[in-house]
């Protein structure tokens, strides 16, 4: 996927690190400046399309603000005291929010994972049953506890057929330490873990469907946040009919927000279903079913990994209410949840 411009391989949880990024002058109604509406956005490839809308001026007359943070953690408590107003974050960490009772409600699924997390070993070890008693890499992470419990669950095996060893965001630097017989992954370090040699036992087209990447907004803003996160998920999509419209053109604007080459750029995307507005509404719109089961079986492996204390209340968890009117959709193309490959 992305070639990093450092040694350092930056997992999902990752913000970006070139600080506050105004996406416009702030907009100036008749009565005085706005307090811009603020969005933490993590690196990650299915989040860009964001921060492309940006890059072609599309928020150019709304007071909207993407912020860095370092972590999570520090996304979780601007989050809690109204410091960002939405970010962007996987579910299982919209789900820990909710659990601490952070006023928060998903409003878009930018992507879903079909590829993109990955199971690899070690020449010699050929299936899942093969990984009894070996020692496999998973990230310290609610993201690590799912992958690691949906593979014990397609492998057949309990939690203590295989050795746990917990492991940092830059999987490549761990699996050169050389104590590790396999690792759960994705991203950059899934591809240079391959290309040095390891097997692909399996991925998140095996597994069942528990990773997504979404946008989550506090539930009490004021009119005028929730018009400027509308306009904000209006790029997304925008942004998004650009890439598969202009593929070319995409992928040479979205080249240095994923620090890679414009012809690596599809790679980036790989393993990732990116829904457009009608299928964000089908997952989203009341009673959600498909993702609301997810979700409680997110929460429910996160409560066994004792990464939540109990499951928070879920039946408010989803909106469509930042998304386009029936309306305007009807005047775009229906679109498959695809990526491009």
């Amino acid at each position: 996927m992305y070639r990093a411009s450092t040694t350092t391989v930056a997992g999902r949880r990752r913000f970006l690190q070139w600080g506050y990024l105004a996406l416009a002058a702030p907009f100036v109604p008749a009565c005085g400046i706005r307090e811009p509406t603020r969005i933490g956005v993590q690196s990650w490839a299915g989040f860009q399309f964001l921060t492309l809308a940006q890059r072609r001026g599309w928020y150019r007359d709304h007071a909207l603000e993407l912020v860095s943070f370092e972590s999570a953690d520090e996304t979780t408590a601007a989050l809690q005291t109204r410091q960002l107003q939405a970010a962007t974050v996987t579910l299982d960490e919209a789900i820990r929010l909710r659990a601490e009772n952070a006023p928060i409600q998903v409003a878009l699924v930018c992507d879903v994972s079909t590829g993109a997390d990955v199971v690899l070993a070690r020449p010699g070890i050929a299936s899942l049953a093969g990984l009894r008693g070996r020692r496999v890499g998973v990230e310290s992470t609610a993201l690590g506890a799912l992958m690691h419990a949906e593979m014990l669950r397609v492998a057949g095996l309990r939690a203590g057929d295989v050795v746990a060893v917990p492991i940092g965001e830059d999987h490549y630097r761990d699996w050169q330490r050389g104590d590790l017989d396999a690792v759960l992954t994705y991203g950059l370090s899934a591809e240079l873990l391959e290309a040095d040699g390891l097997t692909r036992l399996a991925d998140s087209r095996h597994l069942r469907q528990v990773i997504y990447d979404v946008l989550v907004v506090r539930s009490d803003l004021d009119a005028g946040e929730r018009r400027e996160l509308r306009a904000l998920i209006g790029g997304h999509f925008r942004a998004l009919d650009l890439w598969h419209q202009k593929p070319i053109d995409a992928s040479y604007e979205l080249a240095p927000l994923l620090q890679t080459t414009p012809d690596r750029v599809r790679h980036a995307f790989e393993g990732l279903d990116l829904p457009d507005a009608t299928n964000n509404r089908r997952w989203l719109e009341p009673p959600a079913t498909g993702l609301l089961a997810a979700a409680r079986h997110v929460s429910e492996v996160l409560v066994r990994a004792d990464l939540l204390e109990r499951a928070p209340e879920l039946d408010d968890f989803f909106t469509t209410a930042y998304l386009p009117t029936r309306e305007r959709m009807k005047h775009a193309p229906a679109r498959d949840a695809v990526s491009q490959r």
